[in-house]
């Protein structure tokens, strides 16, 4: 088993916490931060529609970097989309949300 894999997760942090520290620069403690597995693809929508809107200049740099320093991060999963679902219908919330619990309950 890897050492990232034993340590605990403190934190699970979605895209709309990430972005913005991405882009503040401030350092932050990678062995206590965790994403879902979907993270990745919806920081890739945010570039997508700031290179659209021309806020990037390099956009292509700029998810580089990002890549960098998403990659150590320890990648949350989730086995079903009925365990989700499940969570989601007991709590009556949408899924997006229970997606995230369901990979915190897993840190």
């Amino acid at each position: 088993m890897s050492k990232q894999r034993e340590v605990k997760c403190k934190y699970l942090i979605d895209t709309s916490a990430l972005y913005p520290l991405l882009i503040s620069g401030k350092p932050f403690n990678i062995d206590e931060c965790s994403i879902s597995v979907l993270t990745e693809y919806e920081i890739g929508n945010v570039l997508y529609r700031e290179a659209l809107r021309r806020k990037l200049k390099n956009p292509i740099r700029v998810a580089t970097i990002f890549s960098e320093v998403i990659q150590p991060l320890r990648k949350m999963g989730f086995d079903s989309i009925a365990d989700v679902l499940a969570i989601a219908l007991e709590r009556k919330l949408s899924m997006m949300p229970h997606m995230h619990t369901s990979q915190k309950n897993m840190c």
